[in-house]
């Protein structure tokens, strides 16, 4: 029998900046705590207590022209012990050139994140992007299209 403690201490630090016109940025802080206080595995019961950090930037470089980038700062191996903050690393998740062709058309070239799929974001409980995880793509490389059809309706394409 295995016990799962979670504490609500996820903390959610969110800020945007514009410079210029040019230059936007965001940032996301998250810290957590995810404890096994009983299991029937002595080596289960582990307290972790981690961070993810999500800086994205994007530069205007010309009429509709911009480049992007997000940089993801998170603990990047699974907790063998009770660990806090511990073996964390920093990767690029999203590198590349956006054009904007018409009024609700972009163009993104390079190593993005495609939107295919919302039960990553809208899934129920803690855990739920668990079971999206495994369908879910997160970042690639290619050519990526995406148009609104109508308010709140996005039609995307991904090669």
């Amino acid at each position: 029998m295995k016990y799962r403690l979670l504490t609500a201490t996820t903390m959610m630090l969110a800020g945007t900046q514009s410079f210029a016109q040019d230059l936007t940025w965001a940032g996301e802080l998250e810290i957590g705590v995810d404890a096994v206080i009983s299991s029937d595995a002595s080596e289960n019961e582990l307290t972790d207590v981690y961070g993810v950090l999500e800086l994205g930037a994007e530069l205007a470089i010309g009429d509709g022209v911009s480049l992007f980038g997000v940089l993801i700062g998170e603990s990047v191996e699974d907790p063998t012990d009770d660990r806090a903050f511990e073996d964390i690393g920093f990767y690029l998740e999203e590198l590349g050139v956006s054009f904007d062709i018409g009024q609700n058309t972009n163009v993104a070239v390079g190593k993005t994140a495609p939107v295919f799929g919302r039960t990553w974001d809208d899934g129920a409980g803690f855990y739920s992007d668990i079971l999206a995880g495994d369908y879910e793509q997160t970042e690639q490389i290619g050519a990526f299209i995406e148009t609104e059809l109508a308010p709140g309706g996005v039609l995307s394409f991904g090669v």
